[in-house]
């Protein structure tokens, strides 16, 4: 159920667009796609349909599996990260996107698994306090083990910080599907976590955000 809050500030949030024009609603989404050499995995973000630059550090380690500091675009950068001691990085592969680490073995670095995380941050625009994230959505298959699949978002402009979250409820080897969160009456999103619970080891196949802003090309 709304609250009288939660409808004023959606209500303010419209208004902000309307006087605003250089606001534009975008969906950018990220997958992992072929490079141009044979099981080469490399990011391929689009923006309203049609493919974009982006930028970030790309090692192939061995045919079908590459590593990643993170992958910055114009809307916000997609990285890794772990609770565990040691080095990580974003992984790409066939499956899609998942989290290599120091204590990852037996082939769970295609995969995202307990103690880690896949992040989103957005490239609000400087100044500007009613920009961010207004929906989150991740498309995933399940390699092996059980447990959930969830999504946090955080806003830090509000005092207190405010967050919403989703998850799947329990899922098991071979499931698969997508989980969204949408912006909460007008309040948009600056950071998402995508993390698991229990043995589980996902792929993260898909990835869709849709931003209130355009955002702009970074130098390389």
């Amino acid at each position: 159920m709304g609250t009288r809050r939660g409808a004023q500030r959606q209500a303010e949030s419209d208004a902000f667009e309307a006087a605003n024009p250089f606001l534009k609603r975008v969906d950018t989404t990220f997958e992992v796609g072929e490079g141009e050499a044979p099981d080469e995995p490399v990011p391929l973000v689009e923006q309203d349909g049609q493919e974009i630059e982006s930028f970030g550090g790309l090692t192939q380690i061995e045919p079908g599996l590459a590593f990643s500091g993170g992958i910055d675009t114009q809307v916000g950068v997609l990285f890794a990260s772990t609770n565990a001691e040691g080095p990580w990085s974003l992984s790409l592969s066939e499956f899609g996107f998942g989290v290599a680490s120091e204590q990852d073995g037996d082939g769970s670095e295609f995969a995202l698994n307990d103690d880690e995380f896949i992040g989103f941050d957005a490239r609000n625009i400087q100044g500007v306090d009613d920009t961010g994230i207004v929906s989150f959505e991740v498309s995933y298959m399940v390699l092996g083990g059980s447990g959930q699949l969830g999504i946090d978002l955080f806003n830090y402009v509000e005092e207190p910080p405010e967050f919403t979250s989703a998850s799947t409820g329990p899922l098991n080897a071979g499931d698969s599907g997508s989980l969204q969160t949408d912006a909460m009456q007008g309040l948009l999103f600056d950071d998402v976590v995508i993390f698991v619970e229990g043995t589980l080891e996902v792929a993260i196949t898909g990835i869709n955000v849709v931003t209130n802003f355009e955002g702009e090309l970074l130098p390389p």
